[in-house]
């Protein structure tokens, strides 16, 4: 099983805790925790606020499988408020930092009272997700459109993964080889 996969499994392992955390916070602590089970070296943002406090914008999580370096931007929102590029523009900005991959997670929840959900929302969810089956989500597109190879993306839904889109290639990280040395270095430390 190749880097890539890994981490798609490491993400689907955790789906759960996004839908218990009561904070994004808690959930980058709960990924962290298990990918480190898994024997994988693994450091969410606080971590990199203290040994990185200039570097902007902080990735949610790093985890590192094999030689390889996964940042993940979570977003957990629930269909009132699911805004289809939140992160996006942050998950392009992590593509400079010496990461070889870039992913963009979303984490879509149904507020636990179903009657405050307005019918609208609703059906316009249900309407964006059944397109994701047959066609490619918003954010595919983007990334199909500019030929951005380095970026992943993954819908995830109470009942599992709904979408994934894998990225091809990792990044060329040369412009920022002192960044990737820095990471790599912190994730050691934190084991």
């Amino acid at each position: 099983m190749d880097t890539i996969d890994k981490f798609i499994m490491l993400i689907e392992e955790t789906k759960n805790k996004a839908f218990s955390a009561k904070t994004e916070r808690e959930l980058q602590k709960s990924i962290v925790e298990h990918a480190k089970k898994l024997g994988y070296r693994a450091i969410y943002e606080d971590i990199l606020r203290i040994t990185l406090p200039y570097h902007q914008p902080l990735m949610d999580i790093v985890v590192e499988i094999g030689d390889y370096l996964h940042a993940a931007e979570l977003k957990v929102m629930n269909i009132k408020n699911f805004k289809p590029f939140e992160g996006l523009d942050q998950v392009l900005a992590y593509s400079l930092n010496g990461v070889d991959y870039s992913w963009l997670i979303h984490y879509v929840t149904f507020p636990l009272n179903t009657s405050s959900i307005r019918s609208t929302d609703f059906i316009r969810f249900a309407r964006y997700l059944k397109s994701t089956s047959i066609f490619h989500t918003p954010v595919e597109n983007v990334l199909r459109t500019l030929r951005i190879k380095q970026i992943g993306y993954m819908l995830i839904g109470a009942v599992g993964v709904r979408c994934i889109f894998k990225p091809i290639e990792p990044i060329e990280y040369d412009q920022n080889i002192k960044m990737r040395q820095e990471i790599k270095r912190i994730l050691y430390l934190a084991q």
